[in-house]
């Protein structure tokens, strides 16, 4: 597992910014996680993002967001989801996003007393 953050604060994370591309070749991984990270990217550019990953990627993309239509997640203010609401998805939004992954994903509801998301397991 490698970690991909513009300031790391965990081991085996390097500093990257992924705007500028996944510095990694052509499929180096069977699997890439975006957990909770396509809510804080704007929305004109998460199809660079979504390609990025489609290219290091041989086999499996699993992707998490937030629900933008539960108040669970955004528990105060100074949230960083308080900050773009509307970069965050409802059902119809998570489809659209998993679309652009290709046709072959499973999308699934997360919830528990303090979240509500959507999950989505993409085969490439």
């Amino acid at each position: 597992m490698i970690g991909i953050d513009l300031k790391p604060k965990v081991p085996r994370t390097i500093k990257a910014d992924l705007l500028k591309g996944i510095p990694f070749p052509d499929k180096s991984f069977d699997c890439v996680t975006a957990f909770e990270l396509f809510e804080h990217i704007a929305p004109e550019k998460r199809d660079f993002l979504i390609e990025e990953i489609k290219r290091v990627c041989k086999h499996r993309v699993i992707v998490s967001v937030p629900d933008k239509n539960d108040k669970r997640n955004f528990p105060h203010d100074k949230h960083p989801h308080s900050k773009h609401p509307d970069w965050l998805f409802d059902e119809k939004e998570v489809v659209e996003l998993a679309k652009k992954f290709g046709d072959n994903y499973k999308l699934f509801l997360i919830e528990n007393p303090n979240y509500k998301g959507w999950g989505i397991i993409i085969g490439l």
